[in-house]
């Protein structure tokens, strides 16, 4: 939807084709969400691109951010809820990879916060982990 209206905001005669209505249901393997870090292997990313992280990391947070302010000019009424993306571990190991990344994401300037699963507000199956926030939606 949003590569249609910025086409028609071109001047470009875009048309956009939905099974139900614009937004409905998830699209691909997406299921409707709106990330503000990037995707991948993190840590092999700062290992290959450390200079550039703070660019990679500003990339998925613009985008989010630039979503965001088309539901709010435009009034597109999709409940969407910014509440960031959640790595979580259920294990002392997996804990211990999610606090790394948390620190090379804080380091690239990102909007990480830590915590346990009560404090994440996530299930109880889950230790802890970190939550990854847009600038925006912080």
């Amino acid at each position: 939807m949003a590569t249609a209206l910025r086409l028609a905001e071109h001047g470009v005669d875009a048309v956009l084709l939905e099974s139900a209505f614009c937004g409905h249901g998830s699209g691909s393997r997406n299921a409707g969400q709106l990330a503000s870090a990037p995707g991948g292997d993190i840590q092999l990313l700062n290992l290959l691109y450390r200079k550039r992280m703070p660019a990679i990391i500003r990339l998925p947070e613009n985008a989010a951010a630039h979503v965001e302010g088309l539901i709010e000019a435009l009034g597109i009424d999709c409940d969407y809820e910014a509440t960031g993306n959640v790595f979580v571990a259920v294990s002392r190991g997996q804990l211990g990879r999610t606090r790394r990344i948390a620190k090379i994401l804080r380091r690239a300037g990102a909007h990480v916060e830590e915590g346990t699963a009560g404090e994440l507000g996530i299930p109880h199956g889950f230790l802890g982990g970190m939550r990854a926030r847009s600038a925006a939606g912080s």
